[in-house]
C-alpha cells in the first residue's frame, strides 16, 4: 500500500483559497496535487478527463492537455519543467489546438495576453530538442494507490 501525505502547504486556508490539496508520496517524495473541481473552466477539465485505473477503481485525471495549460496559467519555474515534462512524454500525441484554445480563451476571460507566447516557447523549446528527447513513452497504469481515505493529517511524519 502507498501512502499519501499532505504537505506543509495543505492548510486550511491554502485549501479552501486555491481547491488544490498538495500531497507527497511518502517513500519517494513525489508530489500529487488533488484539485477539488468549482464552476466554470475546472467544469470543463472534468469533462476531458482521462480515467485511470487505480487499484481496481476509475480515478479521473486531468488530460495532458488540460495540465499544460493549468501549468502555463500558474507560470513558476517548477510549473513550467512540468510543461517541459508533459511535453517531453506525451507531445506527440496533444492535441495543442485544443491547448491553444484554452489558454485563448484564459487571455480573453483574463484581459492578459502572456500565456500563449510562454507556451509557445516551451513547445518550440520541445519541438528543437533532438529526436531521442522528444520521445513518448506510454504511462503504466497506477495501481498502487489507496482511494478513498489515506491519513492525511497534515504532518509530515510517516511512522503512521
Amino acid at each position: 500500500m502507498v501512502r499519501l501525505w499532505c504537505t506543509s502547504d495543505a492548510t486550511e486556508t491554502f485549501i479552501r483559497a486555491t481547491r488544490v490539496l498538495p500531497l507527497e508520496h511518502g517513500a519517494s517524495g513525489l508530489g500529487l496535487d488533488v484539485v477539488l473541481a468549482g464552476p466554470g473552466l475546472e467544469d470543463l477539465f472534468l469533462e476531458r478527463a482521462v480515467a485511470i485505473d487505480v487499484a481496481g477503481t476509475l480515478v479521473p485525471f486531468i488530460s495532458p492537455e488540460d495540465l499544460i495549460v493549468t501549468k502555463v496559467l500558474a507560470g513558476r519555474e517548477k510549473d513550467l519543467e512540468d510543461v517541459r515534462g508533459v511535453l517531453s512524454e506525451r507531445g506527440a500525441t496533444l492535441d495543442v489546438d485544443r491547448i491553444r484554445e484554452t489558454l485563448r480563451l484564459l487571455e480573453e476571460a483574463l484581459g492578459q495576453s502572456d500565456l500563449m507566447p510562454v507556451f509557445d516557447d516551451q513547445l518550440s523549446r520541445w519541438q528543437g530538442s533532438a529526436p531521442e528527447r522528444r520521445r513518448h513513452p506510454r504511462a503504466a497504469p497506477i495501481n498502487d494507490v489507496p482511494w478513498p481515505g489515506w491519513p492525511c493529517s497534515g504532518s509530515r511524519d510517516r511512522r503512521a
